[in-house]
């Protein structure tokens, strides 16, 4: 009887071994490397989007291709993100680009359907760097930037479905790695038409 306890409890313990070193080995299988197509993960992860451009001079906003810049390790509030579109082209002082701030802007029920998302707005503080803009009473310096999220959500544990304009394909990403990179889409022409953009900037402006 004694043989036999000690065997059963073997079994029970070879169990437990087999089950923790099959958990730790999951942990590092490589994420699907389908998850890479939204990122250049050679190039600090920068892609490029395209975005809506406030021009300070009070032009029309207009779209314009923009790369990524990596600001994970920045004390910034959009390190949040990841990356962010590269700003640095049009502010073009390193206070500028310091002094930078983002909002979050939820559309939804819009009577233009491609035009709900959630979307961030990027705006410099720099007040003594850089000329007010014109489109903005107050609190926005430079030209401003509105970018697009890419719809996503979660399912199960390592999961991750990624909906870029009509596709919706789903990731495996059992290290939970990429969930903390932002994933854009390209904004939409009628955000200009529609004069949405003036209502994303008048939130920037305010924080």
């Amino acid at each position: 009887m004694l043989s036999l306890y000690r065997g059963g409890l073997a079994v029970v313990y070879a169990s437990i071994i087999y089950l923790v070193i099959r958990r730790v080995l999951s942990c590092f299988v490589p994420p699907d490397p389908a998850l890479r197509l939204p990122y250049d993960f050679a190039t600090s992860h920068a892609v490029q989007v395209k975005v809506l451009i406030i021009p300070a001079d009070g032009r029309t906003p207009f779209t314009k291709v923009l790369s990524t810049i990596d600001v994970s390790k920045a004390g910034n509030a959009d390190r949040q993100l990841y990356h962010v579109p590269d700003m640095q082209y049009s502010w073009n002082t390193a206070k500028g680009w310091l002094y930078r701030d983002l909002l979050r802007f939820d559309v939804k029920n819009h009577e233009n359907e491609k035009l709900n998302g959630c979307y961030y707005g990027f705006k410099s503080f720099a007040v003594d760097h850089l000329k007010r803009n014109k489109h903005a009473k107050w609190g926005i310096w430079g030209d401003a930037c509105i970018a697009k999220m890419s719809e996503e959500r979660f399912m199960a544990r390592g999961i991750r479905v990624i909906k870029i304009g009509k596709e919706e394909k789903e990731y495996k990403d059992y290290n939970l790695v990429y969930p903390r990179y932002a994933v854009y889409e390209d904004v939409d022409e009628a955000l200009v038409g529609t004069g949405l953009w003036k209502d994303i900037l008048e939130e920037l402006k305010g924080i």
